[in-house]
Formats: structure tokens, C-alpha cells, sequence
């Protein structure tokens, strides 16, 4: 909609159409084709970042930036772009471990992004 095209939603065929018709558009943001984006963004890696053993009492700042709780291995974990891996670590010295080097990092490559954890 913010482009000025309306579909009815939910039929295969509109749908197709609606997606094709969004990948003609230019990004507001960047100025280049929504096509040419998300050819770039796909041979991105991303990271699989956890804050493991962060203390209790840092959850809502983790919270805050984004990190989500995962139970089954009770960690904070958020996935970034390979790019915000410096921005993160010092986030994770300054303010979670308050010592340099702490939190894990694993790469995602390209072709197991979509996949569930």
C-alpha cells in the first residue's frame, strides 16, 4: 500500500502478482529496486549471536536490544548482519560482561538463514 498497489490478499494468484509487482519498485530507503536488495541481502551471512551466562539482572537491557529468550537453551540469542558484530561486542563488554571478549558468535551462512532453529 505505501506504494499505491492493493491486492486481494490470501489467493495464490494475487499473491504471485502482488510479489512481482513489489519487486518492480524502487526502496524509499535506499533508492535501488527491491529485486536488486534482496539479491544482496540473500549472499549476506548473518550471526547467530547468544549472550550466554549474562547475569539475571541484564535481561531487560538484552530485551531492549533486541535479544529474545530461548528456553530450551536458556540463552538471549538475536540474529545481526555480519556488519553489527563489533557494534554488538562492545555492547556485550560495556554492558552485560562488563569484560571484553564474552558472548558467542556462530555464523548463519546464506543458505540455512530460513531454517528454524
Amino acid at each position: 500500500m505505501e506504494h499505491g498497489y492493493f491486492f486481494d490478499s490470501h489467493r495464490a494468484i494475487n499473491d504471485v502478482k502482488a510479489g512481482v509487482q513489489l519487486l518492480s519498485f524502487d526502496s524509499p530507503k535506499t533508492g535501488k529496486p527491491y529485486l536488486w536488495e534482496l539479491n544482496q541481502n540473500c549472499q549476506q551471512s548473518e550471526l547467530l549471536v547468544s549472550a550466554e551466562g549474562s547475569p539475571f539482572s541484564t535481561k531487560d537491557i538484552l530485551k531492549a536490544k533486541g535479544f529474545r529468550w530461548n528456553a530450551p537453551k536458556k540463552v538471549w540469542q538475536k540474529r545481526i548482519n555480519t556488519a553489527q558484530k563489533d557494534e554488538i561486542q562492545e555492547f556485550f563488554d560495556s554492558e552485560i560482561y562488563n569484560r571484553p571478549g564474552c558472548g558467542r558468535f556462530a555464523e548463519i551462512p546464506p543458505k540455512d538463514r530460513f531454517k528454524s532453529d
